[in-house]
């Protein structure tokens, strides 16, 4: 499956979309490492596309799930770039405040996240919708 998605990514060429939508299917068929490169030749592509930076991020957190400790720090730190930047290039999109909020909430200070990060959040995703800053408050 893997060598089949790049071959494909490949044949498409620098087309970040097809690139992304590649990503997605190997994430969906969890090849996290073939989905993280090509979310991130995505974003060689086009770098100011919130959504490859989010799933960049979903797939360097799934990759951290599985690495040893010292990788997995690595790679959370990775996440939390890519989740911030997302929100950066996308202020009013709620699944990557939703992300970046899960990630603060979930991982260490070591890492960038931190509970104490979360509260800024839960008071933005409540102006964009009631219900999601309810959500996010629950969650805090």
């Amino acid at each position: 499956m893997r060598t089949l998605l790049l071959a494909l990514a490949v044949a498409a060429g620098p087309d970040p979309e097809s690139l992304f939508r590649s990503g997605q299917q190997a994430y969906a068929a969890e090849d996290y490492d073939q989905a993280a490169e090509l979310f991130e030749q995505a974003i060689q592509v086009e770098p100011k596309v919130s959504r490859y930076h989010l799933w960049l991020g979903r797939a360097s957190g799934r990759r951290a799930e599985r690495a040893v400790f010292f990788r997995a720090l690595g790679l959370a730190q990775k996440v939390a770039k890519s989740f911030e930047r997302a929100v950066e290039l996308e202020p009013a999109s709620i699944e990557a405040l939703n992300d970046l909020l899960e990630f603060y909430l979930a991982a260490p200070g070591i890492v960038g996240g931190g509970s104490d990060k979360a509260p800024p959040l839960a008071e933005r995703l409540a102006k964009i919708s009631v219900a999601e800053g309810q959500r996010a408050q629950a969650l805090i």
